[in-house]
């Protein structure tokens, strides 16, 4: 009778200490959720940052141009900070462009109006589509099934005539 209390007890206190632990674990876990999130917005913040600092560059890159009447670009091999200009340069030439957003625009809309399979059929065509590896697979993929299908057909076929041949008439 005292081994079973002593057994209960051990078994409540590793209970106790089991529950006390997945709340430890819990709460790190929201706070590096929240940690997440609010480095997600600053990225994003920072993100909308740099693309204003690549306006105001661009700007001052233009007007020097002009007062020296010659482009400005240096001879040297590109660097990583160049690179990092080109890809606000595409951003900020995407945002600068209305007819990128018009159709940007309508394309949400036409993607709004679909109904949930059009929308899941889009989204498979666009996996599909959207790169070399995954176009190839389907291609081969389609090619197989068509290809088990009419093999299929065709041994039904052959196979249904030796068959005919062989049955009595009814």
């Amino acid at each position: 009778m005292e081994n079973l209390k002593r057994f209960v007890l051990l078994s409540l206190a590793r209970r106790l200490f089991c529950m006390l632990t997945a709340d430890e674990i819990l709460q790190e876990l929201r706070r590096q959720f929240e940690t997440i999130s609010e480095l997600r917005t600053e990225i994003k913040a920072l993100q909308a940052d740099n693309l204003k600092l690549y306006e105001k560059v661009r700007y001052l890159q233009s007007y020097r141009d002009d007062a020296a009447g010659v482009s400005s670009r240096s001879a040297f091999p590109p660097s990583r900070g160049d690179e990092e200009m080109g890809k606000y340069q595409n951003k900020y030439e995407e945002s600068m462009n209305p007819f990128e957003a018009f159709r940007g625009r309508e394309r949400g809309r036409a993607v709004q109006m679909l109904n949930p399979l059009e929308k899941v059929l889009l989204s498979l065509a666009s996996v599909v589509l959207s790169n070399r590896l995954s176009r190839n697979v389907f291609v081969f993929y389609a090619l197989a099934l068509h290809f088990v299908v009419l093999s299929t057909l065709y041994t039904m076929t052959t196979s249904s005539d030796s068959v005919a041949v062989h049955m009595p008439p009814l």
